[in-house]
Protein backbone atom coordinates (compact mmCIF):
# COMPACT_ATOMS: atom_id res chain seq x y z
CA UNK A 1 0.00 0.00 0.00
CA UNK A 2 1.63 3.57 -0.89
CA UNK A 3 0.11 5.19 2.19
CA UNK A 4 1.64 2.56 4.18
CA UNK A 5 4.75 5.08 5.38
CA UNK A 6 2.01 8.17 5.69
CA UNK A 7 0.30 5.69 8.38
CA UNK A 8 3.69 4.84 10.00
CA UNK A 9 4.38 8.38 10.40
CA UNK A 10 1.01 9.09 11.23
CA UNK A 11 1.21 6.93 14.14
CA UNK A 12 4.73 7.65 15.09
CA UNK A 13 3.73 11.30 15.94
CA UNK A 14 0.07 9.97 17.79
CA UNK A 15 2.33 7.81 20.00
CA UNK A 16 4.80 10.60 20.81
CA UNK A 17 2.03 12.97 21.60
CA UNK A 18 0.61 10.50 24.12
CA UNK A 19 4.24 9.87 25.56
CA UNK A 20 4.65 13.93 26.52
CA UNK A 21 1.40 14.07 27.61
CA UNK A 22 2.65 11.77 29.94
CA UNK A 23 6.15 12.53 30.99
CA UNK A 24 6.90 15.63 29.43
CA UNK A 25 6.76 19.23 31.06
CA UNK A 26 3.32 21.06 30.79
CA UNK A 27 2.92 24.84 29.85
CA UNK A 28 -0.10 26.39 32.32
CA UNK A 29 -0.61 29.57 33.58
CA UNK A 30 -1.92 30.92 36.98
CA UNK A 31 -3.73 34.12 37.60
CA UNK A 32 -1.79 36.47 40.04
CA UNK A 33 -2.56 38.67 43.06
CA UNK A 34 -3.08 41.71 40.82
CA UNK A 35 -5.43 39.61 38.47
CA UNK A 36 -2.64 38.93 35.69
CA UNK A 37 -2.12 35.73 34.08
CA UNK A 38 1.49 34.28 34.65
CA UNK A 39 2.97 31.72 32.25
CA UNK A 40 4.49 28.35 34.24
CA UNK A 41 5.92 24.99 33.66
CA UNK A 42 4.19 22.07 35.70
CA UNK A 43 6.14 18.78 35.82
CA UNK A 44 4.84 16.12 33.87
CA UNK A 45 2.01 14.25 35.01
CA UNK A 46 4.35 10.91 35.66
CA UNK A 47 6.20 12.75 38.24
CA UNK A 48 3.22 14.36 39.75
CA UNK A 49 1.77 10.67 40.13
CA UNK A 50 5.17 9.96 41.88
CA UNK A 51 4.72 12.88 44.29
CA UNK A 52 1.08 11.72 44.96
CA UNK A 53 2.43 8.52 45.31
CA UNK A 54 3.80 8.84 48.78
CA UNK A 55 2.09 10.53 51.38
CA UNK A 56 2.15 14.53 52.47
CA UNK A 57 3.72 15.56 55.78
CA UNK A 58 3.38 18.86 57.03
CA UNK A 59 6.70 20.08 58.41
CA UNK A 60 8.08 22.42 60.85
CA UNK A 61 8.26 25.55 57.79
CA UNK A 62 4.16 24.97 56.99
CA UNK A 63 5.40 22.92 53.79
CA UNK A 64 3.57 19.77 53.11
CA UNK A 65 6.55 17.10 52.05
CA UNK A 66 6.36 13.61 50.80
CA UNK A 67 6.86 10.90 53.73
CA UNK A 68 7.97 7.39 52.51
CA UNK A 69 8.00 4.28 54.28
CA UNK A 70 5.20 2.66 56.14
CA UNK A 71 4.39 5.46 58.23
CA UNK A 72 3.62 7.49 55.08
CA UNK A 73 -0.48 7.11 54.00
CA UNK A 74 0.48 6.89 50.16
CA UNK A 75 -1.81 7.18 47.94
CA UNK A 76 -2.79 3.47 46.77
CA UNK A 77 -4.42 4.41 43.26
CA UNK A 78 -1.08 5.92 41.68
CA UNK A 79 0.82 3.28 43.24
CA UNK A 80 -1.21 0.95 41.66
CA UNK A 81 -0.76 3.27 38.12
CA UNK A 82 2.83 3.67 38.66
CA UNK A 83 3.07 -0.03 39.02
CA UNK A 84 0.82 -0.34 35.70
CA UNK A 85 2.96 2.25 33.95
CA UNK A 86 6.35 0.87 34.90
CA UNK A 87 5.62 -2.78 34.13
CA UNK A 88 4.35 -2.37 30.77
CA UNK A 89 7.02 -0.05 29.57
CA UNK A 90 9.45 -2.60 30.60
CA UNK A 91 7.71 -5.23 28.95
CA UNK A 92 7.84 -2.94 25.73
CA UNK A 93 11.55 -2.18 26.23
CA UNK A 94 13.21 -4.13 28.49
CA UNK A 95 17.03 -2.79 27.97
CA UNK A 96 17.61 0.60 29.97
CA UNK A 97 20.82 1.74 31.12
CA UNK A 98 21.36 0.85 34.79
CA UNK A 99 22.35 4.57 35.90
CA UNK A 100 19.28 6.07 33.96
CA UNK A 101 17.40 7.81 37.09
CA UNK A 102 14.03 7.37 35.30
CA UNK A 103 13.87 3.94 33.11
CA UNK A 104 10.54 4.14 32.08
CA UNK A 105 10.75 8.02 30.89
CA UNK A 106 14.07 6.58 29.04
CA UNK A 107 12.08 3.40 27.47
CA UNK A 108 9.22 5.86 26.28
CA UNK A 109 11.70 8.14 24.47
CA UNK A 110 13.40 5.38 23.27
CA UNK A 111 10.13 3.76 21.90
CA UNK A 112 9.35 7.34 20.17
CA UNK A 113 12.57 7.41 18.19
CA UNK A 114 12.30 3.58 17.00
CA UNK A 115 12.81 3.07 13.29
CA UNK A 116 9.11 1.85 13.21
CA UNK A 117 8.24 -1.04 10.40
CA UNK A 118 4.57 -1.31 8.75
CA UNK A 119 4.09 -4.86 10.15
CA UNK A 120 4.72 -3.07 13.95
CA UNK A 121 2.33 -0.59 13.06
CA UNK A 122 -0.63 -2.67 15.12
CA UNK A 123 2.02 -2.59 18.17
CA UNK A 124 2.46 0.98 17.97
CA UNK A 125 -1.50 2.19 17.65
CA UNK A 126 -1.77 -0.79 20.97
CA UNK A 127 0.73 1.36 22.72
CA UNK A 128 -0.02 4.33 22.04
CA UNK A 129 -4.31 3.54 23.15
CA UNK A 130 -2.50 2.76 26.34
CA UNK A 131 -0.59 5.78 27.19
CA UNK A 132 -3.78 7.68 26.19
CA UNK A 133 -5.20 5.51 29.09
CA UNK A 134 -2.64 6.61 31.42
CA UNK A 135 -3.40 9.92 31.09
CA UNK A 136 -6.82 9.58 31.42
CA UNK A 137 -6.45 8.11 34.49
CA UNK A 138 -3.26 10.71 35.75
CA UNK A 139 -5.76 13.69 34.94
CA UNK A 140 -8.65 12.39 36.46
CA UNK A 141 -7.01 11.42 39.83
CA UNK A 142 -4.65 14.59 39.81
CA UNK A 143 -7.71 16.90 39.44
CA UNK A 144 -7.51 19.30 42.21
CA UNK A 145 -11.32 17.55 43.84
CA UNK A 146 -10.36 14.04 43.25
CA UNK A 147 -7.20 13.69 45.19
CA UNK A 148 -8.73 12.71 48.57
CA UNK A 149 -9.20 8.92 48.77
CA UNK A 150 -10.98 7.14 51.35
CA UNK A 151 -9.83 3.58 52.50
CA UNK A 152 -12.79 1.92 52.57
CA UNK A 153 -11.84 -1.01 55.48
CA UNK A 154 -14.39 -4.07 54.14
CA UNK A 155 -13.62 -7.19 52.07
CA UNK A 156 -15.14 -6.45 48.41
CA UNK A 157 -17.75 -7.41 47.96
CA UNK A 158 -16.58 -9.02 44.53
CA UNK A 159 -13.18 -11.01 45.51
CA UNK A 160 -13.49 -11.15 48.99
CA UNK A 161 -9.80 -9.34 49.54
CA UNK A 162 -9.51 -6.63 52.27
CA UNK A 163 -5.86 -5.76 52.00
CA UNK A 164 -3.01 -5.91 49.16
CA UNK A 165 0.62 -5.53 49.82
CA UNK A 166 2.02 -2.78 47.63
CA UNK A 167 5.83 -1.09 47.07
CA UNK A 168 5.46 2.21 48.51
CA UNK A 169 8.20 2.87 45.33
CA UNK A 170 11.00 3.08 48.31
CA UNK A 171 11.44 -0.45 48.25
CA UNK A 172 9.01 -1.43 51.29
CA UNK A 173 6.30 -3.18 50.90
CA UNK A 174 3.24 -1.61 52.83
CA UNK A 175 -0.61 -3.40 53.77
CA UNK A 176 -3.22 -1.22 51.84
CA UNK A 177 -7.08 -1.83 52.14
CA UNK A 178 -8.08 -2.82 48.48
CA UNK A 179 -11.39 -1.07 48.39
CA UNK A 180 -10.53 2.74 47.47
CA UNK A 181 -13.07 5.64 46.76
CA UNK A 182 -13.11 9.55 45.92
CA UNK A 183 -15.85 11.91 44.22
CA UNK A 184 -15.25 10.08 40.98
CA UNK A 185 -15.54 6.59 41.35
CA UNK A 186 -14.27 3.65 43.83
CA UNK A 187 -12.47 0.36 42.86
CA UNK A 188 -10.97 -2.60 44.15
CA UNK A 189 -7.24 -2.48 43.67
CA UNK A 190 -7.12 -6.49 43.70
CA UNK A 191 -9.81 -7.20 41.26
CA UNK A 192 -10.19 -4.52 39.61
CA UNK A 193 -14.03 -4.09 40.05
CA UNK A 194 -15.29 -0.26 39.55
CA UNK A 195 -18.39 1.77 40.97
CA UNK A 196 -19.38 4.99 39.36
CA UNK A 197 -21.05 7.33 42.09
CA UNK A 198 -24.67 6.33 41.15
CA UNK A 199 -23.46 2.56 42.21
CA UNK A 200 -22.18 4.27 45.98
CA UNK A 201 -24.96 3.63 47.59
CA UNK A 202 -25.29 -0.16 46.45
CA UNK A 203 -22.29 -0.61 47.14
CA UNK A 204 -22.56 0.57 51.24
CA UNK A 205 -25.33 -1.75 51.10
CA UNK A 206 -22.91 -4.10 50.42
CA UNK A 207 -20.59 -3.42 52.89
CA UNK A 208 -23.22 -3.30 55.46
CA UNK A 209 -21.80 -0.01 56.35
CA UNK A 210 -21.98 3.91 55.35
CA UNK A 211 -19.15 5.02 52.68
CA UNK A 212 -17.21 8.02 54.34
CA UNK A 213 -18.70 11.63 54.65
CA UNK A 214 -18.52 13.39 51.77
CA UNK A 215 -18.50 10.42 49.31
CA UNK A 216 -21.94 10.89 48.55
CA UNK A 217 -22.20 15.24 48.36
Amino acid sequence: MTETPELVAGARTAFSDAVHLLVGLRADSIERDDFMREHVILDSLYQELQELRFGEKQGSESVRRATHGSAAPGNVSAISLLDDIDRTVRSWWPNVDSAEHQPTVARLYTLCDWPWTPDELADLKRMTRTVEQWVERANSMLAPDQRHTYELRAACPSCGETYLSVDDGAGEMVRKYVLQASQSSAECLACGMNWAPENYRALAYDLGAPLPEGVLE
